[in-house]
């Protein structure tokens, strides 16, 4: 449907590292498009505290009960109708999408959370913590058990306290239409009932603490995904394992720069990685694996370790 550019209704509509992603490109249309404030901004209820800038009389909840709208027809959405674009970040991506428009590289920086977050009821010393997200939606993000055991142990061995985060749960109604405009298959974490060396959060905290236990931690641990983006919300040190997403089109910006406070892990190029990014094949399931040996996911522990040693 033809739009109006500037929108004056934003759908967000992904998961959700896509709607972190998009938050500086709202927080630019909202400064720069909007200061009559015409304009409204729909999400799943659970991304609200993500939004933190947005008044709550232009937040709208939606995938409740949603329904198709006359005039939600010429809204902008993200991530869905506007294919990716090649050597570009998810913000910059979603710039093309909400407001065509390239921002500026310090534009797209991350909205730090501006309140610190009580997250004292977890009776976790959150100072000495390194928090491993172990959830995933594809099994090229998915920990290596073995590998997850010993870095566990690893932690531990440095007077740390390594912290298990993830969801089994979908932030969105299951019988919401645009359920089907996710991307990946549902939400998994990693059985680790045998990985007793670690405290355990999985399943056990929302979005908002997930911030506040970011906020007060040493380090966070993961595969690209949500909770990286998450983690972006604060300074936090964010040690993250790409596969088939090149970093470079991944990290983004805090404090102005991209990649800040950022140790990205990958394979060596002898092996296959980057395929998403690389071949840009367009509609193609990259989660499922082009050659199905997994070969980008690989990794060994020092390759965590050497950053963690960096970091503590």
């Amino acid at each position: 449907f033809p739009v109006t550019i500037p929108a004056t209704h934003y759908i967000l509509n992904g998961g959700l590292g896509d709607v972190i992603a998009a938050s500086p490109v709202i927080k630019y249309a909202i400064e720069n498009f909007h200061k009559d404030g015409k304009y409204l901004v729909s999400t799943v209820p659970a991304y609200r505290d993500i939004l933190w800038f947005v008044p709550d009389n232009r937040f709208n909840s939606i995938f409740e009960r949603y329904e198709f709208k006359e005039e939600y027809r010429h809204a902008r959405i993200f991530p869905q109708g506007v294919p990716d674009v090649p050597k570009s970040s998810l913000s910059k991506v979603a710039s093309y999408n909400l407001i065509n428009k390239v921002l500026r590289d310090e534009d797209y920086e991350y909205p730090l959370y501006p309140e610190n977050i009580d997250v004292g009821k977890y009776n976790v010393d959150f100072s000495r913590a390194v928090i491993i997200a172990v959830g995933f939606r594809s099994p090229v993000r998915k920990w290596n058990k073995e590998v997850l055991r010993k870095l566990t142990e690893y932690i531990v061995q440095k007077d740390l306290i390594p912290v298990l985060i993830g969801t089994s749960k979908e932030p969105f109604d299951p019988n919401s239409p645009l359920v089907k405009y996710q991307q990946g298959d549902e939400a998994k974490v990693l059985d680790v009932r045998d990985i007793t060396t670690c405290v355990n959060l999985i399943d056990k905290t929302n979005l908002k603490d997930l911030i506040g236990i970011f906020q007060q931690s040493k380090c966070l641990v993961a595969y690209d995904g949500g909770p990286v983006h998450l983690a972006g919300l604060t300074n936090i040190p964010i040690v993250c394992a790409y596969t088939y997403v090149n970093p470079d089109y991944r990290m983004f910006v805090r404090h102005k720069k991209l990649g800040w406070n950022m140790y990205p892990v990958t394979v060596g190029k002898e092996k296959c990685r980057f395929c998403y990014t690389d071949w840009h094949l367009f509609n193609y399931r990259f989660d499922e694996c082009w050659t199905g040996t997994l070969e980008c996911g690989d990794y060994k522990l020092q390759q965590f370790t050497d950053h963690l040693d960096k970091i503590s």
